[in-house]
């Protein structure tokens, strides 16, 4: 009877791991069962099926052109279509209803890969209005308030008037803005905001106080730099532009040398071409990614939430393509190659499938379990 029981068990054990290996098998990465409280990453071109509950009448997602959803039975599909990020709102029959935020990519890899960029690392901004957002700016004049804050927003905010006409300012979510955007998606800490309204590469970004004080919460891993707008409206010389810019890029580098600077030049005001141009110049010559907004199709030099969206997407494939373009690009100097991702070898034996190994295992298992 002891030994039945020891083989019950064995029996039960064996058939719970082979149902289980064929759950995992038909189990795909891409797709996510629950539907998180907040925010939800998504890989483009997967449908994804969430639960929501039963009563569920209807979701909308505030970019149509972005992602298409259903609602019916307890479940939302969302059908991602482009990189970005939608907000999508279910509503219910009760007449209550809420909202998450879905963040989508171009593919697996490229998610992949700007996992290994932004995950879980520190990060601290350089540059003026754009980047501002009261209370997380270092003591700078904001240009964007959190639409939640009264004190930002309200009438002693010196923004609305007594007839509630906004006299300046745009209310926006810290998630919404560029910057939070990207802490959101990657779980990213905020080291510093060094942004100040109405400031200029020639003169304050370069200053080595402003370039110390990225530093003030903790050494960053990542340095969003995104400075160029005021130089142009205060008709900076396009050379003194450049040696201030190179300036920059030259002690953030002596200031944070395992950081990663990632240069991001305006998308306006009209005639920013050639400052664009001087920068992506020095970004080259010092070794330092650029993004070009403008590609974005963003035309507003102050971004709405969506425009920041849209921005987020051009930074993430500009990321991604420069990394490819890199790898593409590289020559081995021992084989004058071009450079391929590395391949682990195989190993001497003959690599065995998941079933295989299954059932060595459950042989060995056996053999343990019955020996005298």
């Amino acid at each position: 009877m002891k030994n039945f029981s020891k083989k019950g068990c064995a029996i039960l054990l064996a058939a719970m791991l082979l149902l289980g290996a064929f759950s995992f098998a038909g189990f795909s990465e891409d797709a996510v069962s629950d539907l998180p409280s907040d925010v939800c990453t998504a890989i483009v071109g997967t449908d994804l099926t969430f639960a929501v509950r039963a009563d569920a009448v209807s979701a909308v997602s505030s970019r149509t052109n972005n992602a298409a959803v259903a609602c019916g039975a307890g479940e939302l599909t969302v059908l991602p279509a482009a990189t970005g990020d939608t907000t999508i709102t279910v509503s219910y029959a009760d007449g209550s209803a809420e909202a998450f935020d879905l963040y989508v990519y171009a593919s697996q890899e490229e998610y992949d890969y700007l996992k290994t960029v932004f995950q879980g690392k520190v990060f601290s901004v350089l540059g003026d209005s754009i980047s501002t957002l009261e209370p997380w700016d270092d003591g700078g004049a904001s240009r964007y308030y959190d639409v939640d804050l009264a004190d930002n927003c309200g009438p002693d905010s010196g923004l609305v008037d007594e007839n509630g006409m906004n006299n300046g300012g745009i209310p926006i979510r810290r998630r919404d803005t560029y910057w939070g955007n990207l802490q959101t998606r990657f779980d990213m800490t905020l080291g510093n905001l060094v942004s100040w309204k109405g400031k200029s590469v020639v003169g304050w970004m370069e200053n080595d106080a402003q370039i110390s004080r990225l530093g003030k919460h903790g050494t960053p891993d990542v340095i969003l730099f995104y400075g160029g707008s005021n130089d142009i409206r205060l008709s900076k010389e396009i050379n003194t532009f450049r040696t201030a810019y190179d300036n920059v890029l030259c002690k953030l580098k002596a200031n944070y040398p395992n950081a990663k600077t990632i240069a991001l030049l305006p998308c306006a005001p009209v005639g920013f071409a050639q400052y664009s141009a001087a920068a992506a110049e020095i970004c080259a010559l010092r070794e330092v990614e650029c993004v070009h907004l403008a590609a974005s199709g963003v035309t507003e030099l102050h971004p709405d939430a969506d425009g920041f969206s849209k921005e987020v997407g051009c930074i993430l494939d500009t990321l991604y393509a420069n990394h490819n373009s890199s790898l593409a690009d590289f020559v081995d100097p021992a084989t004058e190659e071009p450079f391929t991702e590395p391949v682990v070898d195989a190993p001497a034996a003959p690599k065995l499938s998941f079933f295989q190994r299954l059932l060595q295992w459950l042989r060995t298992f056996f053999a343990h379990l019955f020996r005298r």
